[in-house]
């Protein structure tokens, strides 16, 4: 549970403690409506080890929103972890993405920065998104991080999706 570190004062909170509890459905793995509701009855009942807040969902339209969205987050100031290079707290996002080379399916990720993007002038040719996903820390540009998060609504099976699914601590 990346997020819980980055907003709440306890260190580790093993995910196989609360997932049945807080994130089980029926789907593989976790709807977006599950992952929302279970967040923030989750950090509900952390008291006041966590930054006060609750999480709510955006579904940006393009990629160029989807990362700026991204990165006004990420820089929003909210929660406990600081940019190593920037010493600014980072606020990190919860973002639903499609297969990848490494995965086989639907999955959710924790971005935790952007690298080379400039809100004001946004363009993809420099731009870096860290990912924490499974234990593990990868960069993707920007361009292929926005197609992987816009290809979770197949036109075959799943047309009730949006696009883009982004949640954030508010």
């Amino acid at each position: 549970m990346n997020v819980h570190n980055a907003y709440c004062k306890k260190y580790f909170v093993s995910p196989s403690s609360v997932a049945k509890k807080y994130f089980d459905d029926i789907n593989p793995g976790v709807r977006y409506d599950t992952m929302l509701r279970g967040l923030n009855r989750f950090f509900s009942n952390q008291g006041n080890d966590c930054v006060n807040g609750h999480w709510s969902m955006s579904h940006p339209r393009t990629n160029a929103y989807f990362i700026k969205a991204i990165y006004n987050h990420l820089n929003s100031g909210k929660g406990y972890w600081k940019n190593p290079k920037t010493k600014k707290r980072i606020s990190p996002v919860i973002v639903l993405i499609n297969r990848t080379p490494k995965t086989t399916s639907l999955h959710w990720v924790t971005v935790v920065g952007i690298e080379g993007f400039n809100p004001n002038r946004p363009s993809f040719a420099n731009c870096v998104v860290k990912i924490n996903e499974w234990g593990r820390q990868t960069r993707e540009s920007c361009l292929t991080f926005a197609k992987h998060a816009s290809q979770v609504n197949s036109p075959t099976l799943l047309k009730w999706m949006h696009d883009y699914y982004l949640l954030r601590y508010n």
